[in-house]
């Protein structure tokens, strides 16, 4: 970028053009590009798509790796279904470690175990099971856990004071992303004593917002504002958009 004459303590503009002149001299292997994704497929347990993936593209990824997925992957089904029950038990015959030796993800399955109670309208048993499950918990955790848990588990039993879930400010607690939150949790506890653990996809996605953050400082230049699209935008420079240039474009 040092083309591009940067000054102290004055911005250069990069124009749209001259910007995706500079992005075509980046050389990405197609190989990491296939390791990329086939990590992400390996890390959050979509063994059909790996599975298809290595078929299509020749990425390398062995049948044990495959293999130690299919555990992972049985215990995301059950709580994606609410059966917190099942999933707990099936935690216990693969690793009983996770709810052992971790006090966050034993407290948030048992109050996703309540969740569920609430949600098929079982009232009684969801008030007793929070009372013998979930108040241990509580009150042997250190001060700052216990204010953490007791904030959680005021949001789930505020449950109850609602007819309707869809008209409590905690319904995000009764939908499937709330599922979705403990599955994600529990599958990267298992992951843990694995080669490869680590998603590296969010953290190329950070890295990538960071030093658009960085560079800023120093150039007006066309950014990835949205990380589900990008595409490209262009700000002037108090942060507005410019509508002269105000264009998204795809990365070629």
């Amino acid at each position: 970028m040092n083309n591009f004459g940067i000054e102290n303590n004055k911005k250069k503009q990069i124009s749209l053009e001259q910007w995706k002149e500079e992005l075509k001299n980046v050389k990405i292997a197609k190989q990491d590009m296939n390791k990329l994704i086939m990590n992400f497929f390996l890390i959050e347990g979509y063994k059909e798509a790996a599975e298809k993936f290595r078929e299509e593209s020749q990425t390398e990824i062995s049948d044990k790796d495959l293999e130690c997925m299919q555990p992972r992957i049985d215990i995301r089904k059950l709580i994606l279904n609410g059966q917190i029950d099942e999933a707990i038990n099936e935690l216990d015959k693969i690793n009983k470690k996770v709810l052992e030796e971790n006090k966050d993800i034993n407290f948030n399955i048992k109050l996703q175990k309540c969740i569920e109670l609430i949600r098929s309208e079982q009232i009684d048993k969801a008030i007793s099971f929070a009372q013998e499950e979930l108040l241990p918990i509580l009150e042997s955790s250190n001060y700052d856990k216990k204010e953490q848990y007791q904030d959680s588990m005021e949001k789930v039993m505020s449950l109850l004071a609602f007819e309707n879930l869809k008209e409590s400010p905690y319904q995000d607690l009764v939908s499937n992303s709330q599922r979705i939150k403990i599955s994600s949790q529990i599958n990267y506890e298992m992951l843990k004593g694995q080669q490869e653990k680590e998603n590296k996809l969010p953290t190329l996605i950070k890295l990538l917002l960071w030093s658009q953050d960085k560079l800023s400082e120093k150039l007006e230049f066309p950014q990835i504002k949205n990380i589900s699209t990008a595409k490209f935008v262009i700000e002037n420079g108090n942060g507005s958009n410019n509508n002269q240039s105000n264009q998204l474009v795809d990365y070629e």
